[in-house]
């Protein structure tokens, strides 16, 4: 019951969002570019690339909040989206990318020797929020969102199995799409322990990040 309420983190997380936005539109060849995955094409959504990147932003990185409900789960996800920046901020040649990848990368893997079940430390929102932040942040400044959009397909997952689960229990009054969301939760429920689901999604985030590289 301590720290910021959810209505003010938000709002932090709105002005960090509006910041890294501005700096990425009118501080990098990227602009108002919108690359296409798989069709080498981009589009040019002007000055509403702005409302874009602020929307992603805010919607990524809570995703990956959502999933920091399990030991081990957050912290092995991140650590391969993390070596997916890393290998392409190399292949981008883009020095400045490539120290930060590899310091999140290095942090992740260090953390997680102490996170994995049973966890002997938590990263709380004040890691997994910065997590995303950090991740959404070299994406923009790559000006490939969408293509971390892919490789983050485990947090966008959590986040729209929570968004459909509460849907669908107000328009059903009372049913539930999942026994429980979000989704990590349910696969407990179906029986996975927690180093299982963890294997099981990291791979799952590994293999998204394995197409994403095609569609870069």
């Amino acid at each position: 019951n301590e720290g910021l309420s959810a209505r003010w983190k938000l709002a932090l997380q709105f002005v960090i969002a509006c910041l890294i936005s501005a700096y990425a539109f009118f501080g990098t060849s990227a602009g108002g570019r919108i690359y296409i995955p798989f069709v080498n094409t981009a589009v040019d959504l002007s000055y509403f690339a702005l409302a874009y990147y602020v929307f992603v932003f805010l919607a990524f990185t809570n995703s990956v909040n959502l999933t920091d409900g399990l030991d081990g789960l957050a912290s092995s996800v991140c650590a391969t989206v993390a070596a997916f920046t890393l290998l392409l901020a190399v292949w981008r040649r883009d020095a400045d990318s490539t120290v930060l990848a590899a310091a999140l990368l290095a942090g992740m893997l260090g953390f997680l020797v102490f996170n994995h079940h049973p966890a002997q430390m938590f990263m709380g929102d004040t890691g997994s929020l910065f997590l995303g932040g950090v991740i959404m942040g070299c994406a923009m400044m790559a000006g490939e969102l969408l293509l971390f959009v892919l490789a983050g397909f485990v947090f966008v997952a959590d986040m729209l199995t929570s968004l459909l689960q509460r849907w669908y229990f107000r328009l059903t009054h009372g049913k539930r799409l999942f026994p429980i969301a979000p989704i990590h939760h349910s696969f407990e429920k179906w029986g996975f322990g927690e180093y299982a689901v963890m294997g099981l999604f990291a791979g799952v985030s590994a293999l998204f990040c394995v197409l994403a590289w095609f569609g870069k």
